[in-house]
């Protein structure tokens, strides 16, 4: 289905000590944000199933991940962090893939203006709604 990818490498500088990643994703001027924590012997936080709700998602991680969809014109996008020794967040992974039962199960989402809402949406519907309008 997708073609060899060849010809180049990617190197990331890795951030130690972090037992989890921030997940946040962004779909029309909806966002929501929960953590993801990492397996066992393992550094990556990725498609672990290990979810947490309940942790504060800092607000300018969410206006930053919304300013850069805003920035590249996209309509839906997922963005991963990871906390850097000096405490801020950096960006580890870009992708249009998410699960959606992760995002309805998140208790709210916050608008472009930074205000939560508390409700349980389906984000496949939120890209619908909002192709839609647009």
């Amino acid at each position: 289905m997708f073609t060899n990818e060849i010809g180049y490498v990617y190197f990331q500088e890795y951030l130690p000590n972090n037992k989890n990643d921030l997940r946040i994703t962004v779909v029309g001027d909806k966002i929501w944000g929960f953590y993801r924590g990492v397996r066992k012997d393992d550094f990556r936080a990725s498609g672990s199933g290990i979810i947490d709700y309940n942790t504060i998602v800092p607000v300018d991680v969410i206006k930053m991940s919304y300013d850069i969809t805003q920035q590249i014109q996209t309509q839906s996008l997922c963005f991963d962090y990871v906390k850097a020794p000096d405490g801020d967040y950096k960006i580890v992974e870009i992708c249009y893939g998410f699960v959606s039962e992760s995002i309805y199960n998140c208790s709210g989402y916050w608008d472009a203006n930074l205000i939560f809402h508390k409700a349980h949406l389906m984000p496949e519907e939120c890209i619908l709604l909002d192709f839609i309008k647009s």
